[in-house]
């Protein structure tokens, strides 16, 4: 069984202008045998790492010993579980380089970036004293609909409490519900359902006293 191999590194390949693939969710790839999982994530790690040594700006590669790097992630890459495991292992790896614009995008989000959608409910919050600040809501989006708010906590998902390390793959057509706490820190809980949100919102509106509102996400 064939699976597409997308290993993209910021900063050495780049997309081609415009949205030429049909907006769609990514769908996960059947489960790969033990051997199978290793040999894949063996090729990937081998050619991320190839994509470095050879177009990496620097010679020298910022006087990290990048061969050294190979044997010292590679074992941990032929070990990961699954591709969440594996990006990490190869983005901990590209991060001995301290280059911000570095990074292995996992397949699931080369597709969200190449189709320009993800399936969302509409927030980005950001981790504030380990606390998720919703700090904006896609306009139009399920939790724009629902009534959510700037600065509120989002707190829980389907009633148990978010940790700090908590991770969470939103599916279309499977509702979530997640708990908040507003402005008043009263605890407010919503049921939606994610869709395929585009994040790179463009919006013009008027404002009261001759004001106009401009939102671009680009």
């Amino acid at each position: 069984m064939k699976r597409r191999l997308v290993i993209p590194l910021l900063a050495l390949l780049a997309f081609g202008g415009g949205c030429a693939t049909r907006i769609s969710e990514y769908r996960e790839p059947p489960p790969l045998a033990a051997n199978e999982r290793t040999a894949l994530n063996l090729r990937v790690f081998d050619r991320a790492w190839t994509l470095v040594d050879e177009k990496y700006f620097d010679a020298h590669f910022r006087g990290v010993d990048w061969r050294a790097m190979r044997a010292r992630y590679r074992p941990q890459a032929a070990q990961a579980a699954d591709d969440i495991a594996l990006y990490h292992v190869l983005n901990r790896m590209c991060g001995e380089l301290k280059e911000s614009h570095l990074a292995a995008l996992a397949p699931r989000r080369a597709h969200e970036i190449e189709t320009e959608h993800r399936p969302a409910i509409g927030i980005r919050w950001q981790l504030i004293d380990g606390k998720r600040v919703v700090m904006d809501v896609v306009p139009g989006g399920p939790a724009d609909r629902a009534g959510v708010e700037r600065g509120w906590l989002l707190v829980s998902r389907n009633g148990a409490p978010l940790s700090e390390g908590d991770t969470f793959v939103a599916h279309v057509g499977e509702a979530v519900t997640f708990g908040f706490l507003d402005l008043k820190n009263q605890p407010r809980s919503f049921t939606v359902e994610p869709q395929l949100i585009s994040f790179e919102q463009l919006e013009t509106r008027e404002l009261p006293g001759g004001y106009v509102y401009l939102r671009f996400d680009k």
